[in-house]
């Protein structure tokens, strides 16, 4: 899915600029873990302003 290194910029870019803006429709709830490009500053910030509820996992989740 991507030629190059996921990085917060493009994390933000491609990933919810591009994918979760756009479906966010009736309540949905953004699930993703603390990898680096999920929890640097500049990504908080584009969800704080896009209004996207997150939902975090611990570090050492399992899913069964």
């Amino acid at each position: 899915m991507f030629d190059q290194t996921v990085n917060a910029n493009v994390y933000e870019n491609q990933v919810l600029a591009d994918v979760v803006v756009p479906s966010m429709h009736g309540g949905c709830i953004l699930q993703h873990d603390r990898a680096r490009p999920h929890t640097e500053r500049v990504t908080q910030q584009f969800i704080a302003q896009n209004n996207i509820t997150v939902s975090e996992w611990a570090a050492m989740s399992v899913v069964v």
